[in-house]
């Protein structure tokens, strides 16, 4: 299964100050924004999970990653990188509260503080300052417990939100 990604991002572009007295020689630089996006792909090759990076301007391939041995891991954007979280690791057998960021221009890989509890598929999305996590909890012989987590960049801190999801009587 792959998954296409995407991350824009805001890169300063040059552009000659337009002239009214006729064609425009100045050297001279207006900064404007531009978006630019950064293709990436995420899947399961060979029991490894990879991402792969692609150079906006040619779509070749930049920067390829393996990651570590976790199966079910969630990857979305968030301030310019991608955020790699949780899943099940391999060599033990067991969900992982483990978060990572990999920086999209480098291929970088550096880690978060661990969420609060290890989530069973995780579905995260973020935004300008915080990270968002929705999962749940698989125990043996238990009902499923829904979680939710916040994470704040400015304090560099994750905390539980409020349920979403009431068990209800059928």
């Amino acid at each position: 299964c792959r998954r296409w990604l995407a991350e824009a991002r805001k890169t300063a572009k040059k552009q000659p100050i337009a002239s009214s007295s006729g064609p425009s020689s100045s050297t001279e630089e207006k900064g404007q924004s531009l978006d630019q996006e950064r293709l990436a792909t995420f899947e399961y090759i060979e029991n490894t999970a990879q991402v792969r990076i692609l150079n906006p301007e040619n779509s070749k391939l930049e920067i390829k990653l393996q990651l570590p041995a976790i199966e079910c891991a969630n990857i979305f954007a968030f301030r310019n990188k991608l955020v790699l979280i949780g899943g099940l690791e391999i060599k033990n057998n067991s969900f992982t509260r483990r978060v990572d960021l990999m920086d999209l221009s480098t291929g970088q890989v550096s880690s978060l503080p661990d969420m609060i509890n290890a989530m069973c598929f995780p579905v995260g999305v973020g935004t300008e300052n915080e990270i968002f996590v929705f999962g749940s909890e698989l125990r043996s012989g238990s009902p499923v417990r829904f979680l939710n987590e916040i994470y704040d960049a400015a304090s560099g801190r994750w905390s539980l939100l409020s349920p979403m999801i009431e068990e209800r009587p059928r």
